[in-house]
């Protein structure tokens, strides 16, 4: 599993193939970025903000979102379940 941690603000930048199952990801801003073929499965996002983001081909299957807000946020092709 890769290990990595997101810096507060994210602008503009394109995350690739993460493999972050029951990842935490706390009080994050992602503004325009887009998330490709990453796996998300059972993560916790709290407090965290996606505005103008794209989710392509990712697995959010079981996460969970606690005081999260999707502004103009798309996701295409995307496991969305539980």
């Amino acid at each position: 599993m890769m290990e990595f941690s997101f810096a507060p603000v994210q602008e503009d930048a394109v995350f690739t193939s993460l493999d972050m199952p029951h990842a935490a990801i706390d009080s994050c801003e992602f503004v325009e970025c887009r998330f490709e073929r990453c796996q998300f499965k059972e993560a916790q996002f709290h407090g965290s903000r996606f505005r103008s983001c794209v989710f392509s081909d990712c697995d959010l299957s079981l996460a969970s979102f606690e005081n999260v807000s999707f502004s103009s946020t798309r996701f295409i092709n995307c496991k969305l379940s539980g």
